[in-house]
């Protein structure tokens, strides 16, 4: 059966998701949709020198308090067309900022 191209493009980045990332998720109450999006789509992302990864962030909808919350996200760089999500954790704008991102 074909595929829509659409839906499927050539050049759309897979996102890996670590087991230590599914269980944190689960238990901070983090939609995997979610994640893949803001690692897709970043409102900022930076490269962590002393730990050697990404961390990007975007807003996502907190099922828990029902509200719209800051999530960063630590992943890999990308690497054939891949890249892996080691955690994801909800964050404040101090936070963000102890972090070095600046577009808040």
């Amino acid at each position: 059966m074909a595929q829509n191209s659409m839906s499927n493009p050539k050049n759309k980045v897979r996102v890996i998701l670590t087991n230590h990332l599914r269980e944190m998720a689960v238990a901070r109450g983090i939609d995997e949709i979610e994640i893949k999006r803001i690692v897709r789509y970043p409102i900022e992302t930076l490269y962590d020198t002393e730990n050697q990864n990404f961390k990007s962030y975007g807003k996502a909808f907190d099922h828990y308090t029902k509200q719209t919350r800051y999530l960063m996200i630590v992943h890999s760089g990308k690497l054939n067309n891949s890249i892996i999500v080691i955690t994801s954790m909800w964050i404040n704008p101090k936070g963000l900022k102890f972090y070095g991102f600046d577009k808040i």
